[in-house]
């Protein structure tokens, strides 16, 4: 080992610990605190890995605060010019601290060089806000959870490609993220969000994933939340992947969609005991995979499927994903054996592919 030049060394350590993935869990994952003792295990080697290892920005690049970790300003250093990955969670108590402020502050200064973004918080009319006051000129992937109340929401940042929003909804329509390519949003529930979708993606030639995620106030059809007032179609001329949360907006939601690249559509959390619409060939003619993914009641899905005919399924494969608790070898109980039975409905009726999930 001691034979391996310093960048090499380096490298190693950078794909033995790389960048976390982005998520808005900060109550149980801490991605940060285990990071740190990842390095200092390899600090604690010998005295060259340690210089190599406080050497190498790109292992420092990971910048977060929170109420688990508010000391960023190490790590900042040891990152030197080399992009970063900013992850910031501020309660409403961290909004009334000065030290707390500071730290964000010091962060923000950098907004030129995160390459990825997290925020989680409610914006009161302080300090806080939930974008940095300068363009994230080099950002790829943005997320957002929380509200802002006293200000815009103009997220500037050209090379975005990679956009959640949770409760906003930022002005990306009029700054332009012209590279976007995935976009996880609520489902539109007024006449003016739903301009705002065709809007982005009529600005968004690239975008190619499309996600409606589960929202406790969409809860109106589609002619309620004003839809049929603007159109008659959705057009996604780029969709591949299209992802629809179950709830009484969505049970439709197909009927008006044109998207002749479309190839996958997952239904996520189907309960719902009306019949979910099924693509036309004609809007969605690359269509060959539908999946229901997150459904612990996998009765409502036995019964949608049992109403349609199958050959609206033609060239479409069907997967079903389902939770580990049910794939446990020797596991007796009424839930386990009610699971097997209608597995064996599934399997008997349709070719089901079984995935899987966490």
């Amino acid at each position: 080992m001691n034979r391996i030049p310093p960048e090499l060394l380096g490298a190693i350590y950078t794909i033995l610990l790389p960048t976390p993935p982005c998520c808005l869990d900060f109550s149980t994952r801490y991605p940060t605190k285990q990071r740190i003792r990842d390095l200092n295990q390899l600090r604690l080697v010998s005295t060259r890995w340690n210089d190599v290892v406080v050497n190498t920005p790109e292992l420092w690049n990971y910048i977060e605060i929170s109420a688990s970790w508010k000391d960023p300003r190490r790590m900042l250093e040891r990152a030197g010019g080399f992009p970063l990955h900013v992850r910031i969670e501020c309660s409403v108590l961290d909004q009334i601290d000065h030290r707390f402020q500071k730290e964000v502050e010091a962060v923000w200064a950098t907004a030129e060089r995160w390459r990825t973004y997290i925020v989680k918080g409610f914006a009161l009319d302080n300090w806080f806000r939930l974008l940095p006051p300068d363009p994230l000129r080099i950002a790829e992937e943005v997320w957002l959870s929380g509200t802002d109340i006293t200000r815009p929401l103009d997220l500037h940042a050209p090379k975005l490609t990679t956009l959640f929003e949770d409760r906003c909804r930022p002005n990306i329509e009029i700054t332009s993220a012209p590279y976007l390519k995935s976009w996880s949003t609520f489902l539109p529930d007024t006449v003016l969000e739903w301009g705002r979708l065709m809007r982005i993606v009529q600005q968004c030639p690239q975008l190619e994933s499309l996600k409606f995620i589960q929202t406790s106030t969409a809860r109106k059809t589609l002619q309620q939340s004003g839809l049929t007032e603007l159109t008659k179609i959705l057009s996604f001329p780029s969709l591949v992947e299209l992802t629809i949360t179950s709830n009484i907006g969505t049970c439709s939601l197909m009927g008006y969609i044109d998207a002749p690249k479309l190839e996958v559509l997952t239904i996520q959390d189907y309960w719902s005991p009306i019949p979910f619409s099924i693509p036309h060939p004609s809007s969605c003619p690359r269509l060959n995979r539908i999946r229901f993914s997150g459904n612990r009641l996998l009765g409502a899905v036995q019964r949608f499927l049992s109403r349609i005919s199958k050959e609206s399924l033609d060239g479409v494969a069907l997967e079903i994903g389902y939770y580990r608790l049910r794939d446990s070898p020797g596991l007796d109980s009424p839930g386990a054996r009610a699971f097997e039975e209608q597995r064996k409905w599934f399997d008997s009726n349709f070719p089901v592919k079984w995935v899987l999930e966490d």
